[in-house]
């Protein structure tokens, strides 16, 4: 007969991990994404109601710091690993990485203005254009907000998500893709998994009711940032090209629209090229993924970084969850 002791243990088993003595991978995920929005809407009233008028130069900094507290508690009481560990360890490297990932960030938005121009679908109307502000005061406020956007999306979606679902991913899946490809990418399974989760859910994240079309361009917008933590360890070029594909499509390049505007453009093309999520932008989106392998490579990056690897060479299939 069952003892009660042993029938609770049982309960627990798809939520806790007796070994690491802390939840699944799943369910810390699932926690951090609910707090984090918990927090998010408590900030945003508190900002309503105490900051009128100044709405909008308080919530960029009001969403770092929802993020951060979200993910440093989610570390210490969740994970219980430091919260440096994922890739926040700002060396020289790091910042060398981030300024690498604003030019890859420059030359995707800057290709697809480029294709516009040359393709005769979009024109140049105007310089520096902006509406109630001056057009300093107004860009700046943009630059800032996307930078807060790319630091918190970086932080929740790869940094917290890909390291948390890499773990969660059970021996037993990737047992069954041994024979199927080299055994030395075994070990490369959990990470592409989580990766391809996380960008499920990052694209998801971006609106609820997206076209299929959307869906995949906002997925490979996931892979593209994800490619570069996962082969350095380090979100620098991940937050930097976030960083400037923010600022590149809207207020510096125009190609999405709005204001304000470096350069104010004037759209004449074709609705499935032209604009966000059209064809144009999702294929500079995946020229840069090459273009991010080709930098991996040229910097002797030719696997996933340590942080991220599984020795897989026997995969135990008589344990149900690494985690």
């Amino acid at each position: 007969m069952l003892s009660l002791s042993r029938f609770t243990k049982a309960l627990g088993v798809p939520f806790w991990n007796r070994d690491e003595r802390r939840l699944r991978a799943g369910w810390r995920i699932v926690a951090m994404l609910a707090l984090y929005l918990v927090l998010t809407i408590s900030s945003m009233t508190a900002i309503d109601a105490g900051f009128d008028g100044y709405e909008e130069y308080a919530a960029p900094f009001a969403l770092v710091l929802t993020a951060v507290l979200t993910v440093w508690l989610a570390t210490q009481y969740l994970d219980r690993r430091p919260f440096r560990s994922l890739g926040l360890r700002l060396d020289r490297t790091w910042w060398r990485e981030f300024g690498v990932g604003i030019g890859l960030g420059l030359f995707l938005t800057g290709g697809v203005l480029a294709i516009y121009l040359v393709a005769g679908w979009a024109t140049i109307e105007g310089w520096f254009v902006a509406e109630e502000r001056t057009f300093l005061n107004a860009f700046g406020l943009r630059v800032v907000i996307y930078a807060a956007v790319a630091f918190l999306e970086e932080l929740l979606f790869r940094g917290y998500f890909i390291t948390n679902a890499t773990e969660g991913v059970p021996s037993r899946f990737v047992g069954l893709f041994d024979g199927i490809v080299p055994r030395r990418w075994l070990g490369a399974i959990p990470v592409v998994v989580a990766v391809f989760v996380s960008s499920l859910v990052f694209a998801h994240f971006h609106g609820d009711s997206l076209t299929a079309m959307q869906y995949i361009h906002f997925w490979l917008a996931g892979v593209l940032l994800a490619l570069p933590y996962v082969l350095t360890g380090r979100l620098g070029a991940s937050i930097g090209l976030h960083w400037a594909f923010n600022v590149g499509m809207t207020s510096l390049f125009n190609v999405e629209g709005g204001l304000p505007a470096f350069v104010r453009l004037g759209f004449d093309g074709p609705a499935l090229w032209v604009g966000e999520t059209a064809l144009t932008e999702t294929g500079m989106i995946v020229v840069t993924i090459g273009v991010v392998l080709l930098w991996a490579r040229s910097r002797g990056l030719t696997g996933l970084d340590e942080s991220f690897r599984r020795d897989a060479a026997e995969p135990d299939r008589s344990v149900p969850l690494d985690d």
